[in-house]
């Protein structure tokens, strides 16, 4: 227990008292009477192995027990012998060391920060506004220079009329190791959770550089094909100002990436706005179309119909698609032959489908596996984060991103989400990967 509300001994002494005589009850036989059981020789045996058994239980739990008479302010209290031999011939088998204190005895060996918090938890119950208690406090354990923690929990067994407790019993243990254990827990977790922020914070960064490359050298490209324009005897104006318009497309779209970086987790459907899916399609082409043409690929963009009417949130589909063409143009580069990238649109009632298909190497078998997993790539020069990201992107749509084939000469990626509000970015799309 902690501070309690009773007489004080003086400044500087313990009251030392002798452990007072167990006195054994009277039990009186059935049928009996109490004169007769007075002179029926007593068998205390069972009673003594009862103590002793609870006498080890304490002990074996580290639990000690004390009982506070209120009234006059003694608290009796058990603790544990350890490794002290134990006394057949005491009434408890010699397990525990039973002692009698003031209660200003006890309460002074609290430590005097945990006062305030103890004490109005013990006033309650003492005077009638609760039944129970439950602190954990600190104390001395006869070092004057250690302090140890301790979880004490009291009970009210008796009131007198007024309704003022006039005794408390219950029971307490060390909890030192215990707090200090969850305290070393708490530090792994905060540790651990620091290591989450700080590698949300690499992807993140590296999400963004991956993202953003793409439009700042097609940006670059296009600058300097308008610089050349302009710079010839007979300067193109028109082609020029065509190039130019275009870095500015790049740009604008860079920021936007930018602008979804910097909310990484939102509310579902936030950012979503209806949308011309075609003209999403040809402007990632139109961005991407000086690497088909250095790496030798033909880009085709097939729709169901003129303008595709879509909802969602056109930066990240526009991101997914742009990461699909790329990948499919580096492939084919890398296998070093002419190629072909058809980009399929259409929409199937509630869902718009976006397939990206290559006449590249395919997808080897061992690769599948972690095909979508961050950092996993089979380029020298890759991040790893391109399809990583992409897939992010399907699922916030509450959509899919699947490798739909992976044979040589047909390798096909499938986005597919819920593209109107009806569906909602809340409906998931499942189907077998």
């Amino acid at each position: 227990m902690a501070a309690m509300a009773t007489r004080t001994s003086p400044p500087g002494r313990t009251a030392r008292r002798a452990t007072p005589t167990p006195v054994e009850p009277r039990v009186t036989p059935p049928g009996g009477t109490a004169r007769a059981a007075a002179a029926a020789p007593r068998d205390v045996g069972p009673l003594k192995a009862d103590r002793q058994r609870i006498g080890m239980a304490l002990v074996s739990s580290r639990v000690g027990v004390w009982d506070w008479n209120v009234e006059t302010g003694k608290v009796f209290y058990a603790i544990s012998m350890g490794d002290r031999p134990p006394d057949p011939s005491a009434p408890d088998g010699g397990f525990l060391n039973w002692r009698e204190v003031d209660a200003a005895e006890w309460s002074a060996n609290t430590h005097p920060d945990d006062i305030p918090v103890t004490q109005p938890a013990i006033d309650a119950v003492v005077e009638g506004r609760s039944e129970s208690f439950d602190i954990v406090y600190r104390r001395h354990t006869g070092d004057s220079s250690r302090w140890e923690w301790f979880e004490a929990q009291g009970k009210v067994v008796s009131r007198l009329a007024t309704g003022r407790a006039s005794r408390i019993v219950g029971t307490m243990i060390i909890a030192t190791h215990r707090l200090r254990q969850e305290a070393e827990r708490r530090n792994i977790e905060q540790a651990f959770l620091q290591d989450i922020r700080l590698s949300t914070v690499a992807e993140v960064a590296s999400g963004l550089s991956h993202e953003l490359s793409q439009p700042l050298t097609s940006t670059m490209m296009h600058v300097q094909a308008a610089q050349r324009l302009l710079k010839r005897r007979s300067p193109d104006r028109d082609g020029a100002l065509r190039a130019l318009d275009t870095a500015v497309a790049a740009i604008e779209r860079a920021a936007g990436i930018a602008r979804r970086h910097r909310q990484p987790v939102r509310r579902p459907g936030t950012g979503w706005k209806r949308f011309d899916l075609l003209t999403i399609a040809k402007r990632v082409v139109d961005i991407l179309k000086p690497d088909a043409r250095a790496a030798d690929v033909a880009i085709d963009v097939r729709g169901s119909r003129r303008t595709l009417a879509v909802e969602g949130d056109p930066v990240q589909v526009e991101q997914v698609i742009a990461n699909l063409v790329r990948n499919a143009i580096e492939s084919l580069a890398d296998a070093g032959e002419p190629g072909r990238v058809q980009l399929i649109l259409k929409r199937a009632g509630s869902l718009a489908r976006v397939r990206v298909a290559d006449s590249g190497p395919g997808v080897a078998a061992h690769v599948r596996p972690s095909l979508f997993l961050p950092y996993v790539t089979t380029k020298s020069g890759g991040t790893g984060l391109g399809l990583a990201l992409s897939r992010t992107f399907a699922e916030a749509h509450g959509g899919r991103l699947v490798l739909e084939c992976g044979d040589p000469r047909r390798t096909v990626f499938l986005f597919e989400w819920p593209c109107c509000r009806a569906a909602g970015p809340r409906t998931s799309v499942r189907g077998k990967e």
